[in-house]
């Protein structure tokens, strides 16, 4: 049997290369077959993932946290010793200490990131909050 590899389309081209070599170094490792399928757009590889012909992903924030919930994938590696990627802040001495605290009517900061902002909503989801 052969695994299909994808890589998050948005990485720089003069990056792509390394995953070519990290390819050859993971099939020697787990001694199998592997296909290195590189996406130009989101797009194409949301397909590929709905079509089942992706098998394993290194995927940016965003699309971990819908792999996961909605794909049935599984998070089986991490950077190790890596800070994360959004994170839920509040003034020290601000009112609000946790998400019982968080007011009906509140402002939210975000980013172009679309990753990033994933990841900050679905960690905001227990404060209940509407758009």
């Amino acid at each position: 049997m052969q695994f299909n590899l994808t890589v998050c389309p948005d990485f720089k081209p003069d990056l792509i290369s390394g995953w070519f070599f990290f390819n050859t170094w993971f099939q020697k490792q787990i001694n199998q077959g592997v296909h290195l399928e590189i996406y130009q757009t989101f797009a194409e590889q949301d397909k590929a993932i709905e079509d089942k012909r992706v098998d394993i992903i290194y995927a940016n924030p965003c699309d971990v946290a819908r792999l996961v919930r909605d794909e049935g994938f599984i998070p089986i590696a991490k950077p190790k010793e890596k800070p994360d990627e959004a994170i839920i802040a509040s003034l020290k001495e601000g009112s609000i200490h946790g998400f019982d605290d968080i007011p009906e009517q509140v402002r939210i900061a975000h980013t172009s990131a679309r990753d990033v902002n994933t990841i900050g909503m679905i960690m905001l989801e227990p404060a209940d909050l509407e758009a």
